[in-house]
């Protein structure tokens, strides 16, 4: 009869044990999941702002060399590098038409 009692004492502990292993994994994993799909919306509003900023930069740069209407070949390759970096960033094709005067620039 002992060994009755303390095999149901057991079962019934251990079946307890594993659903509150189970259920903290559960919550684990479901936390896990949503840290990541908030780290995904962050990361997509950084990379966001790093294009609005780096548009505004790159037109800003192309209106004041095209108001000189000559470029330095350093400042030419460092422009061509921003743009390279915000096409990556799949923005849109609105610098090109700056990009396009620029490329029509002479050195100095």
């Amino acid at each position: 009869m002992k060994e009755v009692i303390i095999n149901y004492i057991l079962t019934a502990f251990l079946g307890a044990a594993l659903t509150a292993i189970f259920g903290l994994v559960k919550k684990l994993k479901d936390t896990s999941i949503n840290k990541i799909k908030e780290n995904k919306n962050e990361d997509e509003a950084i990379a966001n702002a790093v294009k609005i900023l780096l548009r505004n930069e790159i037109k800003a740069q192309c209106k004041f060399y095209i108001s000189q209407d000559h470029i330095a070949e350093d400042d030419y390759e460092e422009l061509e590098e921003a743009i390279k970096i915000y096409e990556a960033l799949k923005g849109n094709g609105l610098v090109h038409k700056y990009w396009s005067q620029v490329q029509e620039l002479h050195f100095k």
